[in-house]
This record gives structure tokens, sequence and C-alpha cells, in this order.
């Protein structure tokens, strides 16, 4: 063996730790870079306001599960989600006392995520959703029609402002607003006449998500 053969290997065997060390820090940056990216489950709780009818405030709750694809362009990023949301309420007009009313939907919303810089922890995003739901109303009058009882199913669509934060590169908990519009309920009330009922929403939501 050659004494630069000798020198050679043992440099190599001097700095061997510090390339293992150097080649670890390189994959766990890249891990982090790409930690927001794949797919996202989560919840959310939220307050809803209906102003089209007679309700008293009610409430979301919903799970989705949800695929992050990471930065598109150099504004943010895109993510898309479907969101399975039910809603409960109670009427609070003449004779409706009793009354309730309920949404069970699956929306598929997209947003668009306003992390601008990739180490960003407030993150704004705006969201469209459109989805099917069962509408239901029990004991329910509208003016002066007779009592309405009965479901109908209808396509309805969403808009969503938020913000969110980023506690950890898998954990963000957010809060944003949703108006959710529904096709006219078509109903029959206790009479036997046809009721078309216009419905519309805002919620106001809090949740999280969990990146895998």
């Amino acid at each position: 063996m050659t004494s630069g053969n000798f020198i050679e290997k043992g440099h190599i065997m001097k700095f061997r730790p510090a390339i293992a060390a150097a080649t670890l820090v390189a994959i766990t940056a890249a891990a982090a870079a790409h930690a927001d990216d794949g797919f996202y489950i989560g919840g959310l709780v939220g307050g809803v306001s209906n102003p089209d009818e007679d309700f008293d405030a009610g409430v979301d709750l919903s799970v989705f599960a949800g695929y992050d694809f990471g930065r598109i362009g150099g504004a943010g990023s895109l993510r898309t989600e479907l969101q399975f949301s039910g809603r409960e309420s109670e009427p609070h007009g003449p004779g409706a006392d009793n009354g309730s009313y309920s949404e069970d939907a699956t929306f598929l919303n997209v947003f668009y995520d306003f992390d601008m810089q990739e180490d960003a922890v407030w993150i704004p995003y705006i969201g469209l959703g459109v989805g099917r739901g069962r509408i239901e109303y029990n004991d329910y009058r509208t003016g002066a029609t007779a009592m309405v009882d009965g479901s109908d199913t209808v396509w309805g669509a969403q808009a969503i402002l938020g913000l969110g934060y980023q506690l950890t590169n898998d954990l963000r908990v957010f809060a944003d607003y949703r108006y959710r519009d529904w096709q006219d309920t078509k109903l029959t009330d206790a009479s036997g006449a046809r009721v078309s009922i216009d419905n519309a929403s805002s919620s106001i939501n809090l949740g999280a998500a969990y990146t895998f």
C-alpha cells in the first residue's frame, strides 16, 4: 500500500462522521421542505346562521380528508378536500317551537393557501366547494303555509375564506367563514300543497388538520 493511498483512505475515515452528518441534515431539510405536501385529515366545529328562514343559531360538525399538492405558482399552494358535514338548528317561528332543521352533506372543496414564504406559519386561504346534501325539515312553518315535515336531496355550493396557523410541519389549526347556498328544497306541507324553500347559511368555524 502506498503512502498516498493510506493518506487518502485516512482522510476518508477521518471525515466519514462529518459526511454522514451532512447527509442526514440534507435529508432532514428535504423532508421538512415537503412536510406540508401529502394527505391530511381533520375536523371542524362551527356556529351556523340562516338568514333566509326563521332559525335559531345552529351548529356544524364536519370531518374531512384531503390532499395537499404543494406549491403551485409563486403565491402559494393548492389542495383538494372531501368534507362530510352535518348541520342542525331549530326554527323558532309560529307553531314551530318543537321543530328542527338538519343537513347531511358531502362537499368537494378546492383551496388555495397563500403561503408565499416557505417558513410561513400564518397562512390565509380561500376555497370553493360543490356538494350534495339531504335537507330535512320537521314541524316547520314557512309564512302562512301549513306545517312542513319532510326532506329533499339537492345540490349546493359554498365559498370559504380563512386563516390557518401552522403549529408544526404536520399540524395546522384554522378559523374560517363559509357561505353555503342550496337549491330550493321542494317539499309537501300538511295540506298537500307543494312548498319551495330557499336555504342559504353562513358559518364561523374552528378546526384542525393533520398531514401524513
